[in-house]
């Protein structure tokens, strides 16, 4: 068994999640001064975390050629969490960004804006692997007691990624907000840009009259499961100089891939001591509340390169690195899609529920690839 020290591919966003800009530009994207906050950006990246990895194998003949191991790992999870907040005065800007699919331009949900509303952005992602295997392994060539060998191994293997992410906003208006989009309008002076409660309107209901202060709430919670079953072949050998020893490994696996895609996501609104929710936050429209499943066909690889020193013919000591690869899993990012039809968001002035999406419809089930690399040290005991 042995400690890992892990770090897994970043989480790619490919479009900016939280901006900030001077007020008359909203935080659209492309606007002069509207910059993304964060690295919520372009990719997230994970901090290293430890790990555990126990192995244990015997011999299934006499001559110790033919055996069978077993293996497994776990890792504490990986998390990022981003806090972005406004003053009482509602600087700076916040504001969540978005591709209008009725008009194809850019436009944002407006959290916080000098004079008008205040809020606060929170975004966490987390992300967690496990996997174990069981292979039946034979001796090739075998130097005794000292450092030196190749095994062959055949067998099965489970591999797991489970990640998250989640989206909330709360703004509390205090002015009055431009005019907004009423339900089956035209667009005003704001564009493709609104205001929670902007003209009055929540969830396509004029609640009026329209002046603050008022509250609203968003929530988008994405939960993506990949579950790898598969065969798998591969080696390990060893090269010995004198105690000291040199071993390499390789492992390369195929088999299916169960893919889950779990979407939440909720709006609440209060104005005139009255307090409304709505299924659907800004992402994660009310129509794609559930779970979605869909299973591929993956490869697994995996390489290691370790050096130790063997004292004894029982005991090795060792430290090295390992790299893994996946080529079919679902990410909370890919989930994602910043396309969004404001008459389906239940924030937006002017939704109305009814509208079929426009554009390209969003593909929950999109495919990436994976990596996990790591550092390791251990031990071996043979009796």
């Amino acid at each position: 068994g042995g400690e890992q020290l892990w770090v897994p591919r970043g989480l790619n966003l490919r479009y900016p999640v939280v901006t900030t800009s001077s007020a008359p530009d909203f935080g659209v994207v492309g606007r002069p001064t509207t910059a993304s906050l964060g690295p919520l950006n372009r990719t997230v990246d994970f901090d290293s975390t430890s790990g555990f990895r126990p192995w244990f194998g015997f011999a299934l003949d006499e001559s110790g050629e033919l055996g069978a191991e077993f293996s497994g790992f776990w890792l504490d999870s990986f998390v990022r969490e981003f806090n972005f907040g406004a003053n009482a005065f509602g600087l700076p800007t916040l504001a969540i960004p978005f591709l209008d699919t009725t008009t194809l331009n850019q436009g944002s949900y407006i959290v916080a804006s000098p004079g008008i509303n205040t809020g606060t952005i929170r975004a966490k992602v987390e992300s967690q692997v496990l996997g174990g295997e069981a292979n039946l392994v034979y001796n090739a060539y075998n130097s005794g007691g000292a450092p030196g060998g190749l095994t062959l191994l055949a067998g099965a293997r489970f591999f797991e990624l489970r990640e998250t992410f989640q989206l909330d906003t709360i703004s509390n208006t205090f002015g009055v907000p431009p005019a907004a989009v009423p339900p089956g309008g035209t667009q005003g002076a704001l564009g493709s840009s609104f205001f929670p409660g902007g003209g009055g309107f929540f969830s396509g209901a004029f609640f009026g009259p329209a002046f603050a202060p008022y509250n609203a709430t968003t929530t988008d919670f994405i939960r993506t499961t990949n579950d790898f079953y598969g065969g798998q072949v591969g080696f390990k050998g060893d090269v010995g100089y004198g105690n000291y020893f040199l071993n390499l490994g390789g492992k390369i696996g195929a088999g299916y891939m169960r893919q889950s895609v779990d979407l939440q996501g909720s709006t609440t609104f209060g104005a005139n001591n009255v307090r409304s929710n709505q299924a659907g936050g800004l992402l994660n429209l009310p129509q794609d509340l559930y779970r979605h499943r869909r299973n591929q066909f993956a490869m697994l690889g995996e390489g290691n390169i370790n050096v130790g020193y063997q004292l004894g013919s029982f005991l090795r000591l060792q430290a090295g690195y390992t790299f893994m690869y996946v080529s079919n899993v679902v990410r909370p990012t890919t989930s994602i899609s910043h396309d969004l039809n404001p008459n389906l968001i239940p924030i937006s002035p002017s939704f109305n529920g009814g509208a079929p999406p426009i554009g390209t419809p969003r593909d929950i089930v999109a495919d990436t690839d994976y990596s996990l690399s790591g550092f390791n040290f251990g031990i071996q005991l043979s009796f």
